[in-house]
């Protein structure tokens, strides 16, 4: 029998209904996950929407702010508070794209305002999707760290993205 496929790096639209997952990491599914066969198999630093049913997760998203809201000390706060925090924090991670439109040139590129967990939430804190292997976080991180190195005195210089 032939081994399931490994979703690394990839950004899926669409539901997907799978017998099994060997592996899925640093990827974003937008539409449901269904797996059959749920002790094979990892999805790992990945964006897998609500209801969905996967092997074993490790660092997904939303399940993570999902966690750290449950986790955060009772000090007064309602159970309606509470869930509107839960809420408010799973739509926040959602990802947005500059463009969901196939053959337009931000095709699948995760927007600017992308919430942090997604924008660098890959095991090595790049993007997660298919546009991972660009390192944009690092990228900017050692741009912005140049900048400030020979930006001389009495000058401010900054970042500014085309796209």
């Amino acid at each position: 029998m032939a081994e399931p496929p490994a979703g690394v790096r990839s950004t899926v639209f669409g539901e997907i209904n799978s017998q099994a997952i060997t592996l899925a990491t640093n990827s974003i599914f937008m539409g449901t996950v269904f797996v059959c066969r749920l002790q094979k198999g990892c999805v790992r630093f990945c964006y897998v929407p609500p209801g969905s049913r996967t092997p074993r997760r490790y660092e997904c998203q939303p399940a993570e702010v999902m966690q750290a809201v449950a986790n955060l000390p009772s000090n007064g706060l309602s159970n309606q508070q509470r869930a509107r925090l839960l809420t408010g924090e799973q739509s926040r991670v959602v990802p947005e794209f500059t463009s969901i439109r196939y053959g337009t040139p931000g095709y699948c590129q995760l927007a600017a305002g992308c919430a942090p967990e997604i924008a660098a939430g890959a095991d090595d804190e790049s993007e997660i999707g298919v546009f991972h292997d660009l390192y944009q976080p690092q990228r900017a991180a050692n741009l912005a760290t140049r900048l400030a190195e020979f930006t001389p005195a009495g000058q401010d210089a900054g970042i500014i993205y085309a796209s």
